[in-house]
């Protein structure tokens, strides 16, 4: 079809000398299709299923075999969370080696996934680039951050990455997950395995192929089993990792809410008993004070300090101001001069050099107060 369909296309263009256009191309597709499918095309197509010619034997029984049903994605009661799914196909993609399982180097992943920043989405990279990488090259830290970018790729799972605090209305606690093998997969024939052979006696071989036969079929329903449990475990285990992250967030969310900025206009020490009679209370009290005294007496001296440089700011704007009008009378005594001396035949080379302005005069480097300003500002909102 693409051949007839290819040299329609060129015929049509050598003759009329332009593109086919939307109302022409039924009037050459047309043709291009009857040409290539004619009764051979056809019986060809039909031939490698079997029917025309008739062969029952061209699907073997191999083929005929039903899939297995190990997916239980339609006997969940609920959805599974995106960043559940991610961090699964994550380890579906790239599953964990003998040297990932031992102890030392999950501690180790542990400590570099909890120091690695979160990938942004402009560093993430795509799926197709990250598939196509060597796997000899996917070191444990790798797909580590490949983990990260998957769990960034989702709505809730870029929020448990991001610096900024957690918000309790920014996500809702995920319901949980009941998972159980599907009733579609039926539990194998346990009772074959309280068989004993050896009392029987003697089986002839139609009994022997009948009982291996029965064994392979309830071997298969019992490895269906185990890959139907193993994927309810990775994803039970992908959840508690989910649900791990968040609750990071969150202790992360209430430690800022418990520590906050201490103030030193009360002394009620850690939702503690005090006795305020006490001599420790007491000492706390005027240590409080004169810490407080000397904070004011270093604001103060820094208030005084900005001022001064306000004025002093303003004094070099006077003097920039009044050595820019200078320098604009010069430039015209200059332009003047060379006048007159280019009027008396002076080469160019001989004349005087234009004035220069110089430099803008500035403040002394001194430590820079505005983050003792900014303390400062804080210090007044707790009043």
């Amino acid at each position: 079809m693409k051949a007839c369909w290819q040299r329609a296309i060129v015929e049509f263009e050598s003759k009329v000398m332009r593109d086919v256009s939307k109302a022409e191309f039924l009037t050459v597709w047309a043709p291009a299709y009857l040409e290539a499918f004619d009764e051979s095309t056809t019986r060809a197509a039909f031939k490698v299923t079997g029917i025309i010619p008739f062969n029952p034997n061209f699907v073997t029984a191999e083929q005929m075999k039903p899939s297995e049903a190990t997916s239980t994605r339609g006997e969940f009661p609920m959805p599974q969370p995106s960043p559940v799914r991610a961090i699964t196909n994550s380890m579906r993609l790239h599953p964990p080696t003998r040297f990932d399982l031992s102890p030392s180097n999950i501690a180790l992943s542990s400590n570099l996934a909890s120091s690695s920043p979160p990938q942004t989405p402009s560093r993430r990279r795509s799926w197709d680039e990250m598939e196509n990488i060597d796997p000899v090259l996917w070191s444990p830290s790798k797909k580590m951050r490949t983990l990260y970018a998957h769990l960034g790729s989702t709505s809730t799972g870029s929020l448990l990455l991001s610096s900024p605090k957690i918000k309790s209305y920014d996500t809702s606690i995920i319901a949980p997950v009941i998972q159980h093998v599907p009733r579609s997969i039926k539990a194998p024939d346990w009772t074959l395995l309280a068989s004993d052979g050896a009392e029987e006696g003697y089986k002839s071989r139609n009994q022997l192929e009948n009982e291996i036969a029965a064994l392979q079929k309830q071997l298969a329903l019992a490895r269906q089993n185990v890959v139907v449990r193993d994927n309810i475990i990775e994803e039970a285990n992908a959840t508690m990792i989910f649900q791990n992250v968040g609750l990071k967030k969150m202790k992360e969310a209430l430690h800022q809410q418990e520590e906050k900025a201490a103030t030193d206009r009360a002394r009620l020490f850690k939702g503690r008993a005090q006795v305020l009679s006490s001599d420790e209370f007491t000492n706390q009290v005027k240590d409080m004070n004169t810490a407080k005294k000397l904070k004011d007496a270093g604001k103060e001296a820094k208030r005084v300090a900005r001022e001064r440089k306000k004025e002093l700011r303003e004094e070099l704007e006077k003097e920039w101001a009044q050595m820019k009008e200078r320098h604009v009378a010069a430039v015209e005594i200059w332009s003047q001069e060379c006048s007159e001396l280019l009027a008396a035949k002076t080469k160019k080379k001989d004349l005087p050099p234009k004035p220069k302005l110089g430099k803008k005069p500035q403040i002394p480097v001194e430590e820079d107060d505005e983050d003792d300003l900014e303390d400062e500002v804080i210090d007044d909102g707790d009043v």
